[in-house]
């Protein structure tokens, strides 16, 4: 009877024993490997291949991804592998307890129905930054005009909220439907009603140089109501936003001194870029810049300077001896120039 412990003992010291020993044992180390990979995914970044990773793991693996402290990436990336409503939907359901801590939100390429808008907005209390500008523009709309009055940062695909958000302070409008500069005055004016409190507004014209062949044809697919239609009175609605301290007009080539006068006395105004400006803006705009009262700390002139391939690259009558006076007016301004 003593004996028999002994020969088992025995036994498992056996080649086979041995291997299936040390096969247990690589298995729970990559068993534990693979949690603390879960964990890291998860508290990393919180993207759907770690939501899906997630969905696959045990109740050992969900246990570990549901403890707050797993979550204290507080960001949601949603652009890969998830291409319906009904599928984000699921996922704002099946982990709805957790949403809460999450502040920045970058949605997929989705038509988001009024149900999930409203799911988005109530699992979400806590968002602070949202990029819809995957989302279908009836998607986007539809969530946007739900309010969302935490939401201080907003990447769109062109056009405004169609609500009041009192609390945004970066507004960002990317495409090539931005309905500011398509539509002109009549949405500019809107801005400070919809935007009230706004420090950074990024609205760059979207062309591409490869788009234009040569003057004639540029003159064409830009002539009225084509093209570009801000113009220097739609820039006057800035004055509306005492708060706004960075702007971007990179490649709006219809402003011109005129409104460069306008943003001289922004009050708040400390970054400027004007990249790639149109043919009106001269030394005169930019000596108003120097004069002006608006405390810009930073200008960014690059691809003003004419090299030769109007009306699609270095636009302005801009010459280095213009910015070199500009620089020995507000030498503490940083200006990029080419």
């Amino acid at each position: 009877m003593e004996r028999a412990p002994t020969r088992r003992r025995l036994r498992s010291k056996g080649p086979g024993r041995q291997r299936q020993s040390a096969a247990s044992v690589q298995g729970l180390l990559g068993r534990l490997l693979q949690l603390d990979e879960l964990a890291r995914l998860v508290s990393s970044w919180l993207d759907v291949p770690s939501l899906l990773r997630l969905g696959c793991a045990d109740a050992t693996g969900r246990a570990l991804a549901a403890m707050p402290e797993t979550w204290r990436g507080r960001s949601l990336d949603l652009r890969v592998k998830l291409r319906g409503s009904a599928q984000l939907q699921l996922l704002l359901r099946r982990f709805s307890e957790r949403w809460a801590g999450v502040h920045t939100a970058v949605l997929p390429q989705v038509n988001l129905s009024a149900s999930v808008a409203q799911l988005l907005k109530t699992c979400l209390p806590g968002l602070r930054s949202l990029d819809v500008c995957r989302c279908t523009r009836a998607g986007g709309l539809r969530l946007l005009g739900l309010g969302l009055p935490g939401v201080e940062t907003l990447v769109a695909p062109g056009y405004l909220p169609p609500v009041p958000l009192p609390s945004l302070r970066v507004l960002e409008l990317w495409g090539a439907a931005d309905e500011l500069h398509d539509e002109g005055v009549d949405e500019w004016a809107k801005l400070p009603a919809l935007v009230p409190n706004l420090q950074v507004l990024r609205v760059p014209w979207n062309e591409s140089e490869d788009d234009v062949l040569n003057e004639a044809l540029w003159e064409k697919l830009h002539e009225p109501p084509l093209g570009c239609r801000t113009s220097d009175a739609c820039l006057e609605h800035l004055r509306a936003l005492p708060r706004l301290r960075e702007l971007d007009l990179s490649e709006v080539y219809t402003v011109c001194d005129e409104g460069l006068r306008v943003l001289a006395n922004l009050p708040k105004l400390e970054r400027l870029a004007l990249q790639n400006a149109g043919r009106s803006i001269s030394s005169a705009g930019l000596r108003a810049l120097a004069l002006g009262s608006a405390p810009l700390r930073w200008l960014d002139l690059r691809r003003c300077c004419d090299v030769g391939r109007r009306p699609s690259l270095g636009r302005t009558s801009l010459r280095p001896e213009d910015v070199a006076a500009f620089r020995r007016a507000r030498p503490e301004v940083e200006v990029l120039f080419s």
